[in-house]
């Protein structure tokens, strides 16, 4: 049995040197673009969360030099194009990059603009990759076949949230969202979410994002001074569940609420794709 083993082993080996040695000669040349497509949002509340100039673009000149240090032993060499454009003129940028070649993009873009992309990029048969657009309708009617999405949807977030609001059995919910779309986007998908999973939204609050004082120092003071009173005529509940993209009043909500309940959503207990804590 022994010798039998030896054998196949040595047959194994056999096999894969010249396989090996085939892989390390085939050379291959990957070019990816990232296109960052930059918005006019709106500045965050505290200077602290002000987005570093190389947001998205650092993180892919790190994954390239990961790459690379596997690469070079097969004969493999990568190469990213950092594009950075406004709505108006990603279109251009994405021509820019077909015209060279490139097949393969990580969109850091709003879903308007991906989907238009997309649709461009599937001409030539190039493939989007999706790290920013959290729209639950590009995983449904507005699906792409060319489109692999690394940025979790609203719906997926919002799902794994109320799953762990039923073990921990607090089922009476109060959604506050913010009044920009986007924050009201997600509060629906906290709507939907907890009538999925059988949570009762006792109370359903909107906080107005005047748009003030975001560029002086005493916005986060202003916000803070007005949840209490915001707060205080919420109907009995278990959690408060905040919906805040637009980054205004939701990391001034823990411990400032009218009655002290937990707080998760967009503050306080995040729905992550992974955490240190598992």
């Amino acid at each position: 049995m022994m010798k039998r083993a030896l054998a196949l082993a040595a047959g194994l080996a056999a096999m894969l040197v010249p396989l090996m040695a085939s892989a390390q000669a085939v050379k291959l040349t990957a070019t990816a673009a990232v296109i960052r497509v930059d918005t006019d949002a709106e500045l965050p509340l505290s200077r602290l969360d002000i987005p570093p100039d190389d947001d998205g673009f650092a993180g892919a000149e790190r994954a390239e030099a990961d790459n690379a240090t596997t690469g070079r032993f097969l004969g493999h060499a990568y190469e990213t194009r950092l594009m950075d454009a406004t709505p108006e003129g990603a279109m251009a940028a994405l021509e820019t990059a077909l015209s060279e070649g490139v097949r393969l993009f990580i969109a850091l873009a709003p879903a308007e603009t991906l989907l238009a992309l997309a649709d461009r990029a599937a001409e030539d048969g190039a493939i989007v990759i999706n790290a920013q657009a959290r729209d639950t309708s590009l995983r449904q009617e507005e699906c792409r076949a060319n489109v692999f999405h690394v940025a979790p949807s609203r719906a997926m977030l919002a799902d794994g949230l109320a799953q762990y609001m039923v073990w921990k059995k607090w089922t009476d919910w109060v959604i506050v969202e913010g009044s920009n779309p986007p924050d009201k986007a997600m509060g629906e998908a906290y709507a939907t979410a907890a009538k999925k999973f059988g949570i009762e939204v006792v109370d359903r609050l909107v906080f107005e994002d005047t748009g003030r004082a975001r560029r002086s120092d005493s916005g986060h003071v202003l916000v803070q001074r007005q949840i209490p009173t915001f707060m205080q005529s919420a109907d009995d509940h278990d959690v408060v569940v905040v919906a805040d993209e637009s980054a205004y009043f939701g990391s001034y909500l823990p411990y400032r609420a009218w009655a002290p309940r937990p707080v998760a959503g967009d503050a306080g207990l995040i729905a992550r794709s992974w955490h240190p804590g598992h």
